[in-house]
């Protein structure tokens, strides 16, 4: 027997929007326009000037395509994908711009930085938050992830332009999401997910979640990533400045799962912190996720094309991760229980700062933990409301494990 799907609600900002939009197009007026060379243009007006490189243009394409084929946005959602894609291919055109004038940072070393995966909703942004508070360590904040290139040579003035901005992104996306501030805790200054550096090179990543980009999800699985993971540490050298920096990076990327041979290729002195967590709390959570963000997003969110999607992408992460795993030494990673992460937070952190060679004071520990605030509500663990049986992804998971021969952690 199927659950019934749980209602969503949706903030003013998507309802008034559409509304207005509803009304301009009786009036004539356009749809907007998702097209790659138009927005291109309004970034890049004289195409002499420069543009998106092959590889960004292309995973820029295979994710607008992908929305416009696996789901119906709103006017609000069509109006969301455009501001998305301008951001990021201004970012690009800021960090071209940056390289040329400043052709110095390519030769900054970006030294043995620790990248934390796991299935989304493991617990990594747990785990991130309390390794940044360690000593002599540095992890990316959310304004210095979507602005990485600042505006001003001054560096406390580039800092207020950069909060600022990212403060008003985050008020409207509270506007059109209400319950992302419990899913997921945020302000312009907390440390952040990496995944938005890989979006920042046109991997499009956040349309698998709120826009229903499957297609181009499964394409992202396929695909070498190398160059994303190029652009990655590009942005990175830029955010160290022109010092040498003693600190190590703390990154976090649920997505990297699924690449982190591109990470081990671009970063070849990395370590990897792995969080596991059974594969259907894991999946019942970042189905309910996908549902609340795609609400706000698509007229008619498909549950059971979240659920297909998401159980087959868990399930490829999880080969292409232990694939990765038997080319590099063990002592390129530290596993992790979810389960003993959750209850016992600071005493894991600790022993993961050892093995990291981190020194992390308890009391720093404490605060950071408070700054994380509660942990998210737990979503009921009913797969049958996205068309998924919890015994079956369980034995499909069971198999791909025997099949790729995963070891014990």
């Amino acid at each position: 027997m199927t659950a019934e799907v749980p209602l969503v609600k949706t903030g003013a900002l998507p309802l008034l929007f559409n509304g207005l939009a509803l009304v301009g197009r009786g009036l004539g007026l356009e749809r907007t326009c998702l097209s790659v060379d138009a927005l291109e243009k309004r970034v890049w007006p004289n195409l002499g000037e420069g543009h998106l490189d092959d590889t960004s243009r292309a995973l820029t394409a295979s994710a607008i395509a992908s929305v416009g084929e696996d789901s119906r946005l709103t006017p609000f959602g069509e109006y969301a994908v455009r501001e998305i894609v301008l951001r990021t291919m201004r970012v690009q055109r800021a960090l071209s711009e940056f390289k040329a004038s400043h052709p110095e940072i390519l030769a900054r070393r970006v030294e043995r930085p620790i990248l934390i995966v796991g299935w989304y909703r493991t617990g990594t942004t747990l785990a991130h938050r309390l390794l940044a508070s360690a000593d002599r360590v540095r992890a990316p904040r959310a304004y210095e992830l979507y602005f990485p290139v600042p505006e001003h040579e001054e560096p406390l003035e580039a800092d207020r332009t950069r909060i600022k901005r990212t403060r008003a992104m985050l008020r409207l996306a509270h506007l059109a999401i209400p319950a992302l501030r419990r899913l997921h805790r945020i302000t312009p200054e907390s440390a952040e997910e990496s995944t938005v550096l890989l979006d920042n090179a046109g991997a499009g990543i956040y349309m698998l979640h709120a826009f229903g980009a499957h297609g181009h999800g499964e394409r992202l699985m396929a695909s070498d990533l190398h160059a994303a993971y190029a652009a990655l540490k590009c942005q990175l050298q830029v955010l160290q400045g022109p010092a040498p920096s003693p600190d190590r990076w703390i990154l976090k990327c649920p997505f990297s799962l699924a690449h982190l041979m591109a990470f081990h290729q671009v970063f070849p002195d990395g370590s990897v912190v792995h969080i596991h967590r059974d594969i259907v709390g894991a999946l019942a959570s970042v189905c309910r996720l996908a549902l609340t963000l795609q609400s706000a997003f698509v007229e008619r969110p498909d549950v059971r094309a979240i659920g297909r999607f998401w159980a087959n992408f868990c399930l490829e992460a999880a080969a292409h991760a232990e694939r990765a795993r038997t080319l590099y030494p063990r002592g390129h990673y530290i596993d992790v229980d979810y389960d003993s992460l959750s209850r016992e937070p600071i005493a894991t952190a600790l022993a993961l700062g050892e093995k990291l060679a981190l020194t992390i004071q308890p009391n720093a520990l404490h605060a950071a933990l408070t700054e994380a605030g509660a942990p998210s509500p737990p979503f009921a663990r009913d797969l049958s409301v996205f068309g998924l049986d919890a015994t079956d992804v369980v034995r499909r998971h069971a198999d791909l494990t025997t099949t790729i021969g995963r070891r014990e952690y």
